[in-house]
Order: structure tokens, then C-alpha cells, then sequence
């Protein structure tokens, strides 16, 4: 349950993930957004396992953060652009357009840095507390379940897509520049990274 809930929560505020699943909603189909979910799911329960059972590679070798953070910079601008240069249109091309809705999700939540530092600021908190084993069985239930979290969080943002699918003329300007400057905070965020 700590898995499940500390990603549920962890995966509500409305960013570039939640983002991405929702704009498939609206503009795809339920189907193809649940695909996409699940990929994102898959993809954080990764995330929880290595941060939490590795937490101390990453701490002896930082420059893999550093080296994430630079492959994902010119990723970031090219889809602030894409979206803030068709924010009046429907978009005809999604992240990844030639992935699957599955490899999509995974795409793009495989470039979210900041839930390795969540996950070894959480799990460091959970062992600490003797909440969670340090054993690999623990640590892989943990992680399955906030696999399972994630997934729910992000059943959320598809039922919100598939509400304003009706009305996605109308909102698309406004989902296409919050998409784009989603996107453009994430670039930021990336510079700052490998400037401090």
C-alpha cells in the first residue's frame, strides 16, 4: 500500500506525463490512452525499484543524472515548440507519433528525472521507518505497487481527456499551450539541473 499511495498522490499534480495521457484521451481514444498509461506505469515501477534498491549508485556515479538531463534538453524544446507552434490546431502528431501509445508513455516517463529523487527520498524515508524490508522481495512488491499507483493517478487524467473530447476544438488552443509550456518548464528544469 505504501507504494501505491506515495505514487497515486506523487502522480496527481498535472505535469508533462499526466499531461501526454490526457491529450491522448482527448484526442485519440480511451484505448489507446490506457495503453499509454500502462506505459508510464511501467516505466515508474522501474524507476521505484532502481532508485530505492540502487539508490547508492546513483549518489557514487552522478554523472548519469547529468548525462539524462542533457540527452533529454533538445527532447524537451523540440516538444515545447511543436506544441506552442500548433497551439490554435489539433495537433496531427503526438509525442513519439511513430511509437505505440505504450512505447509513447514509457518514452516520456523514461526521461522524468526527478521520480529517482523522489523514490530514494520516499523509500530512504520507508526503510528508515522499517515500513519497507531492504530486501529485494520488499523493495520489488513496493515498486510493483507503485506501478499500480501511477496507473491509477493516470486513469484520472484519462477520464478528464475523454470529458473535454467533445469539447476539444474549443479547449485546444488552451491544452496545446499548457502542453507546450509543460514542456518548456521541463527544458528549464533540465539547464538548472546541469548548471548547479
Amino acid at each position: 500500500m505504501l507504494g501505491f499511495g506515495t505514487s497515486f498522490l506523487g502522480s496527481l499534480p498535472l505535469g508533462v506525463i499526466s499531461g501526454l495521457v490526457m491529450e491522448i484521451a482527448a484526442q485519440k481514444t480511451w484505448r489507446r490512452a490506457m495503453i499509454a498509461a500502462v506505459g508510464v506505469s511501467v516505466v515508474e515501477c522501474l524507476q521505484a525499484f532502481l532508485a530505492v534498491y540502487g539508490a547508492s549508485f546513483f549518489t557514487d556515479y552522478p554523472f548519469l543524472e547529468i548525462l539524462i538531463s542533457i540527452l533529454g534538453l533538445p527532447i524537451f524544446l523540440i516538444l515545447a515548440y511543436q506544441h506552442l507552434s500548433h497551439s490554435g490546431k489539433v495537433a496531427k502528431k503526438q509525442i513519439g507519433e511513430n511509437l505505440s501509445p505504450f512505447w509513447q508513455g514509457a518514452f516520456v516517463s523514461s526521461l522524468n528525472m526527478a521520480a529517482f529523487a523522489y523514490w530514494i527520498l520516499w523509500g530512504g524515508i520507508f526503510l528508515s521507518q522499517s515500513w519497507l524490508e531492504n530486501t529485494v522481495l520488499s523493495i520489488t512488491i513496493f515498486a510493483l505497487s507503485s506501478g499500480f499507483g501511477t496507473l491509477g493517478a493516470m486513469i484520472v487524467y484519462i477520464f478528464v481527456g475523454s470529458l473535454f473530447k467533445t469539447q476539444l476544438q474549443r479547449y485546444n488552443l488552451l491544452v496545446n499551450r499548457a502542453m507546450g509550456i509543460l514542456f518548456l518548464g521541463m527544458a528549464v528544469m533540465q539547464i538548472w539541473n546541469l548548471l548547479k
